[in-house]
């Protein structure tokens, strides 16, 4: 079996991302898939060209239109296009998950300006804040998924408005800041139904300033039955294959999810958990691979 592994052209600089993609192929490997590894400038020609030798395409990159213009070609897709659009977008990731009855912190939405300048809509955001009963602080976090992203807390209307200056020309989310987590997480890997592993994600530094970009992860020994169904939740609310799904708890016990990504990365979590994530992915791939494979038949 042969399959193409599609990523974004910029983790060639990057040592990193480089052991993310040698330890799916390994996986996959070891599975009997021989991964042909493209990145994504190319990736269209090479469906083109080997069409009628690849199985499926496994998608390490976030470019949701790519994703469905192989799919279009009559290529199985993991992620699909729809998780991945679904995903990079954090205001459509809260929308779909709030109708999908999937518990989600609060979350305002600056509605999107032609012009790019979002602090002209400055005065309509704080009336959304009043509407919604968002209230001081909370984290402001770029609309859009990207992996040199930052987030700021906002502890006041002066700090948002510095904050949204930094920002001008970027869409926004402003998301609930939950007390209790002091700038402390879960990082779920969810598997179609099943959860496979946890990790505490904390932000080093003081979380009361900004930015907060440096993460480091630690083991969590029990990760909670409800925790993991909320994960497992999130993932196919999305329509993900696999993904790694972020949750805070709240003082009352509650597990909101904040996050999901469908492209995860997966080396540090399986340092730390210990579980064989890459394998159980590609595994999950195979599987979903010839399932298709035999509904198309039928």
């Amino acid at each position: 079996m042969q399959a193409l592994f599609v990523h974004n052209s910029a983790v060639k600089k990057n040592k990193e991302w480089e052991q993310q993609i040698n330890s799916f192929v390994r996986s996959f490997c070891h599975l009997g898939v021989e991964m042909l590894i493209v990145d994504n400038s190319k990736a269209l020609d090479f469906t083109n060209r080997f069409f009628d030798y690849l199985s499926f395409v496994f998608m390490w990159d976030s470019d949701a239109s790519l994703a469905e213009a192989i799919e279009r070609r009559g290529l199985p897709v993991f992620n699909s296009s729809r998780a991945i659009r679904a995903s990079n977008d954090r205001a459509l990731t809260h929308f779909i998950l709030n109708q999908k009855f999937v518990p989600t912190t609060k979350m305002v939405v600056p509605p999107f300006l032609e012009s790019g300048d979002t602090l002209a809509n400055f005065a309509r955001i704080k009336e959304l804040i009043v509407e919604e009963k968002l209230t001081y602080p909370f984290v402001v976090k770029e609309r859009y998924i990207n992996k040199n992203e930052q987030f700021y807390l906002a502890a006041n209307e002066l700090y948002l408005k510095r904050i949204m200056q930094h920002l001008r020309q970027k869409e926004i989310v402003l998301e609930e800041f939950i007390p209790e987590g002091r700038g402390r997480s879960y990082r779920l890997i969810a598997l179609n139904s099943k959860c496979l592993c946890g990790a505490e994600k904390i932000f080093e530094g003081n979380f009361n300033r900004y930015p907060h970009r440096n993460i480091v992860m630690g083991s969590v020994a029990n990760i909670p039955r409800r925790m993991k169904k909320i994960a497992v939740m999130a993932t196919k609310a999305l329509g993900c294959t696999y993904a790694g799904v972020d949750v805070v708890v709240d003082d009352l016990g509650n597990y909101l999810v904040t996050e999901v990504n469908a492209r995860p990365r997966t080396t540090l979590m399986e340092t730390v958990s210990h579980a064989k994530i890459c394998l159980k992915i590609a595994n999950e791939c195979k599987i979903n691979f010839r399932l298709q494979k035999r509904m198309i038949k039928r």
